[in-house]
């Protein structure tokens, strides 16, 4: 059903019967005509529409946060959302997208007229940028990536249904394949304009429909899934077997794209990254290169005055603590062009990351600093190799650190038990008297598993039941991440070579920078960018004195540089 003016109040007291909120929504429209419809077309839908909710949200509507407080009280019960987008084609040429659809599991669906908002309240932003909100549906990381383009969302979570199924197929043959469900794709509706001033009836339905079917579907498919595991496939894009055999691509490197790619929806960069502003110490030595805003930052605490503007080039009224030494401080003085440090292109760029964020976010944060060294340009066709290639290191630090990723070191696991008995409680409390005795009693034995001592099933015991947590905590759980930087800490031993070298945070830079040289084979890196910069860069701090015990052996560097020179 549509939501309008006069029921909206009654609509959150169910669903949410704890607070007494209230707030409007510009639409009033029925859609009884369009459920008599799909009812003679499938009895499926009987069971969709009963309980669909459908609220749009356009420039007239209030109270967003109130609204998206609904969302975030469903998605504590199943972090799960329906998750499509609709926009305008014209000329071959995309436009800004002008729906966005979400629903819940309950059926709740929240169409958000993007065009005609002003901004999109933060908790809404937050639920989409929350990873552990799945977001299903059919192609939903090409929507998070325009998303992104378009307005600056961020949208993680994502999980394209057809990798439940390895099924070439669209939103609407899933639907009559495992929903036994029609979905109305005329391409009238599917071509309409999403961005007129009202929506009408068909719009809304169809918009909605593409939501809440996904998260049916999903509800569907994992029940019959083969895969135990899904995080292989969260915000990976899925890829068919025509693209397959059109890219001339393997089986199974399409599956290694599948589990771990992101890049579908990495966004350009819209500006420069390097500003090449000039920081120059009092007595005008060239200390580094740096960013604009970080220049003139200096400009307005009063800690630097400007010297000229172009090249802009700011003096600091201070004396810095250290100052650029050896080849690893000449790299941080040279100019950086916004290239592709492979090939060379100029038109688009995309930030790299050479040491991965999942091992430098766990870094001392003297390992962290001046990072922009492995902070490289590639456009979009190197960006995708040298993510694909990632791969391939990753897969080896696994083995090597006991630091499995997905399968079999995940947060979360599934318990069948669990499982089994809130089935039993669904069944007894939706259909007890059309269920044959045996099947009756079968159930009701599940049930008292989970009730020792009790003689008579209430209704309190099975809707207890019916709410059990399905997901237990894997208390053995530990990020691949956390356990590869760890392995590296314990090997360090800056006296002897092992099989890692001499082991140390430093090592595991060095790997991960080779790796890049070895695969990409760049044409472009700036001037002075080494395999063993921060190796250097913490060496020379040691013999300055400017580095603790503690951080040097971990960086995996020689303690005597320290010990005999302070």
């Amino acid at each position: 059903m549509f939501v309008n003016n006069n029921d909206i109040t009654n609509l959150i007291a169910r669903i949410q019967y704890k607070s007494a909120v209230g707030f409007s929504v510009a639409l009033g429209i029925s859609l009884y005509g369009v459920y008599l419809y799909l009812k003679r077309k499938n009895n499926i839908i009987v069971n969709l529409l009963n309980n669909a909710q459908i609220v749009v949200v356009n420039k007239e509507t209030s109270n967003l946060d109130q609204l998206a407080e609904i969302l975030l009280s469903h998605i504590r019960e199943q972090p799960i959302l329906g998750f499509d987008c609709e926009w305008i084609t014209e000329g071959k040429k995309r436009r800004p997208i002008a729906l966005l659809q979400l629903a819940t599991y309950k059926q709740f669906c929240v169409i958000l007229r993007l065009t005609q908002l002003p901004d999109i309240p933060k908790t809404f932003k937050q639920i989409l940028a929350n990873e552990n909100v799945l977001k299903v549906g059919v192609c939903p990381t090409q929507d998070a990536n325009y998303l992104y383009h378009d307005y600056g969302i961020e949208t993680n979570g994502c999980l394209d249904l057809r990798h439940l199924t390895n099924e070439s197929l669209g939103l609407a043959n899933l639907s009559k394949k495992y929903l036994n469900f029609v979905m109305n794709k005329h391409w009238r509706i599917r071509c309409s304009n999403w961005e007129a001033d009202i929506l009408n009836e068909a719009q809304i339905t169809y918009a909605a429909h593409d939501a809440i079917i996904a998260v049916e579907l999903f509800k569907k498919m994992r029940q019959l899934s083969k895969h135990d595991n899904i995080s292989y496939f969260i915000d990976a894009p899925y890829y068919s077997k025509k693209a397959i055999d059109k890219n001339k691509v393997s089986c199974k490197n399409v599956t290694k794209k599948s589990y771990e790619s992101k890049i579908s929806r990495l966004p350009l960069r819209k500006s420069p990254l390097y500003s090449n502003c000039v920081m120059l110490a009092p007595d005008n030595e060239v200390l580094c290169t740096c960013d604009k805003k970080k220049a003139e930052w200096y400009i307005h605490k009063n800690l630097a005055h400007l010297v000229k503007e172009n090249p802009f080039t700011i003096k600091l009224n201070f004396e810095p603590e250290g100052r650029a030494v050896g080849e690893s401080g000449e790299y941080y003085k040279v100019a950086k062009l916004n290239r592709c440090v492979v090939c060379g292109c100029p038109d688009s760029y995309i930030r790299k990351n050479v040491v991965p964020r999942e091992y430098r976010k766990l870094f001392p944060i003297i390992m962290k600093e001046h990072s922009s060294h492995d902070v490289l340009l590639l456009c979009v066709k190197c960006h995708q190799k040298s993510n694909l290639s990632d791969i391939v290191l990753r897969n080896k630090l696994a083995k090597l650190c006991d630091a499995p990723i997905g399968a079999g070191n995940v947060k979360m696991y599934d318990s069948p038990a669990a499982r089994e008995l809130k089935s039993a409680a669904k069944a007894l409390l939706r259909a007890s008297d059309k269920l044959p005795q045996a099947r009756r009693e079968e159930l009701e034995k599940i049930i008292f598993k989970y009730f020792p001592g009790k003689v008579e099933i209430t209704k309190s015991m099975l809707e207890t039941a019916e709410c059990v947590a399905t997901s237990i905590k894997n208390d053995k759980y530990e990020p691949h991440g956390k356990k590869v930087v760890d392995y590296f800490i314990s090997h360090c031993n800056p006296n002897y070579q092992n099989e890692l070298g001499t082991g140390g945070l430093t090592e595991l830079e060095q790997l991960w920078r080779q790796h890049f040289l070895e695969v990409m084979t760049p044409k472009y890196l700036p001037e002075h960018w080494s395999v063993t910069h921060n190796k250097n860069r913490l060496e020379i701090r040691a013999g300055e004195g400017r580095i603790n015990l503690e951080d040097l052996k971990i960086a995996g560097c020689d303690e005597n540089l320290l010990i005999s020179k302070t």
